[in-house]
C-alpha cells in the first residue's frame, strides 16, 4: 500500500511539469497576439512548454518591461529585435480574464545582450514551482 500511495504521489508531481517543446514544432503565437511593433537586427525567439500546467491561460512575454506577446502552451514567438543590451521576460498576461487574472507569476526577466545579426532562443518552462524563463538551444 505504501509504495501505491508513493507511485501515484511521484506521477503527481511528474504531471505537474512541462514538457520540452522546440520551437520547430511549436506552433506559431496568431498575430493578433504579438504586441510588439519593433524592429532590428537581431532576433529573439521564445517557445514556451507544452502541457497541462497553466495551459489554460497565457503568459504575458515582454521585451524591455514592455509586453511583446502573448504567449500559449506550446506556442513560439519570434521578435526581430535591435541588437544591444536588452531584457527578455514572462511573467501574467495583464490581458487575462476569469481564473487567468488571479496572477501569481512573479515576472522573471534574463539578458539578452545581442550581437547584430544574432538570433537568440528562450525557454519558458513550468514546475509547481511557477513558470522560469531561460536561454536555450531548442
Amino acid at each position: 500500500m505504501k509504495k501505491l500511495i508513493g507511485w501515484a504521489m511521484l506521477m503527481a508531481l511528474v504531471g505537474c511539469s512541462t514538457n520540452q517543446t522546440s520551437a520547430e514544432n511549436a506552433e506559431r503565437v496568431p498575430a493578433s497576439r504579438v504586441s510588439y511593433s519593433g524592429s532590428g537586427d537581431s532576433s529573439v525567439q521564445i517557445t514556451r512548454d507544452s502541457g497541462a500546467l497553466g495551459s489554460g491561460c497565457y503568459l504575458g512575454i515582454f521585451w524591455d518591461g514592455q509586453l511583446a506577446a502573448r504567449i500559449g502552451s506550446g506556442e513560439t514567438v519570434r521578435l526581430s529585435v535591435p541588437s544591444g543590451e536588452h531584457l527578455v521576460g514572462m511573467g501574467d498576461d495583464p490581458h487575462g480574464n476569469g481564473l487567468c487574472a488571479i496572477g501569481g507569476n512573479a515576472m522573471r526577466e534574463v539578458p539578452a545582450n545581442l550581437k547584430p545579426g544574432q538570433n537568440r532562443r528562450y525557454r519558458v518552462s513550468g514546475d509547481m514551482g511557477g513558470f522560469q524563463i531561460a536561454p536555450s538551444s531548442f
